[in-house]
């Protein structure tokens, strides 16, 4: 079976001999069963769908080392059935070229990829004896799992939630999630950061928080303090307190003390969603809240013989009902941001990419999704600059995995 749709910006389409009218949306759309058989409307920008009978979700996307892509989500191949995690490799055109799932025997849900030496590293939270759990799931270049990790797998009393995957530049697996273990010396809801060898053979944890102000990590990073020339970790995140939510970080030291913490600013009462890698000494983040995101930015500056780093006042992003889901940066100053946009009046969400600078800017923005719910995933940019960002659509009471490339100024052409 075979859907297709074709809505062209101010140009007129004509099929079977039939005048269309003229519309004011630009998209795509091909959606089939096996989409390696849908060749992209040009050589290099493109709108696709990935999936076989059932839900599959397009969570997370990384550039490989081929030119193409591996999109990261969820799969659900039986209706009412559990999901597992799911792995879509594409070409530079986005063609398939495999799809394979991974099942570890309950619930499991994917958080983020990595690719790293040409092999690909699963975050995501798997139900282990009816808890779920951290899981770590490498994977070959064909998609054939190599291994799997418990994160804290001593530890099977309490609920992990994976949030974030990082790589580091010494090979390190940096993971966080959420947890409902003590921290702080009595029980609270609160963050994990667990450092992992690259052999996973050990790993270091760290507690965040103390009891009754909740943190909720989304990503970390390892770094070079410059200072002292020794490596330290940043854990951003979002913590509660007195009834409304900041966006901030805690900085670690190598032995994993935090020389600074508690470094939070209230930002619309949003919660960090994603966070990169702006230049050296300087990272974004990206939050969203009730019906609107902001962006905040993140600076170090040499205090007491280290590097500290400091959270800088946010800035609301210009669009209500637009909550942003993942950030890239696309030049200096500006950045690509995912997000879903709440259609008024309707139960409809639109998958949504814009740029943005650091003052909440935007000069363009892309809509995904008609009469049916696009949500977005993570967005990337890539070697050549170009934009690309996953999600889900709803098609035919399915859901797909979709894929899009798009110039860094938002074309499609």
């Amino acid at each position: 079976m075979e859907v297709c749709l074709v809505v062209c910006l101010r140009k007129k389409i004509r099929m079977n001999k039939a005048s269309f009218l003229y519309l004011l949306v630009f998209l795509t759309v091909v959606a089939c069963d096996n989409s390696s058989n849908v060749e992209p409307a040009s050589d290099s920008y493109f709108l696709k769908f990935y999936g076989q009978t059932g839900y599959q979700e397009g969570v997370d996307v990384k550039e490989t080392s081929d030119g193409g892509f591996v999109i990261a989500g969820n799969s659900i191949r039986t209706f009412g059935g559990q999901s597992d995690y799911l792995l879509i490799k594409v070409d530079a055109r986005g063609n398939q070229v495999w799809q394979q799932t991974y099942d570890f025997g309950g619930e499991d849900r994917m958080t983020e990829v990595v690719v790293a030496n040409n092999e690909y590293y699963i975050a995501g939270t798997s139900t282990v004896s009816n808890t779920n759990k951290i899981m770590l799931v490498h994977v070959d270049a064909n998609g054939a799992e190599i291994d799997n990790y418990v994160v804290v797998s001593s530890d099977l009393t309490y609920n992990y939630i994976c949030t974030g995957l990082t790589y580091s530049s010494s090979g390190n697996f940096i993971v966080v999630g959420s947890t409902d273990s003590p921290a702080g010396g009595s029980p609270a809801e609160n963050s994990i950061m667990a450092i992992i060898d690259n052999n996973w053979t050990g790993e270091e944890i760290k507690y965040s928080g103390i009891s009754g102000q909740p943190v909720t990590y989304v990503k970390a990073y390892e770094i070079l303090d410059t200072q002292t020339q020794k490596p330290a970790y940043l854990a951003f995140g979002y913590k509660e307190e007195n009834g409304g939510f900041q966006m901030g970080l805690d900085q670690y030291d190598e032995l994993l003390n935090s020389p600074n913490s508690n470094n939070y600013i209230t930002a619309s009462d949003a919660k960090t969603i994603d966070v990169i890698l702006d230049e050296e000494g300087s990272y974004l983040m990206i939050g969203a809240a009730n019906d609107l995101s902001v962006i905040v930015s993140v600076n170090s500056a040499p205090v007491s013989g280290y590097d500290k780093y400091f959270v800088n006042t946010g800035y609301e992003i210009g669009f209500t009902r637009l909550l942003a889901n993942g950030v890239a940066k696309i030049k200096e100053g500006e950045f690509a941001v995912s997000g879903n946009l709440l259609v008024e009046n309707s139960d409809i969400t639109k998958a949504t990419i814009f740029n943005s600078n650091s003052n909440g800017s935007i000069d363009w923005i892309r809509q995904f999704g008609t009469t049916s719910s696009y949500s977005a995933g993570k967005v990337r940019v890539i070697s050549d600059g170009s934009i690309v960002f996953t999600g889900t659509a709803e098609l035919e009471s399915q859901t797909k995995a979709f894929l899009v490339k798009m110039r860094n100024n938002g074309e499609m052409k």
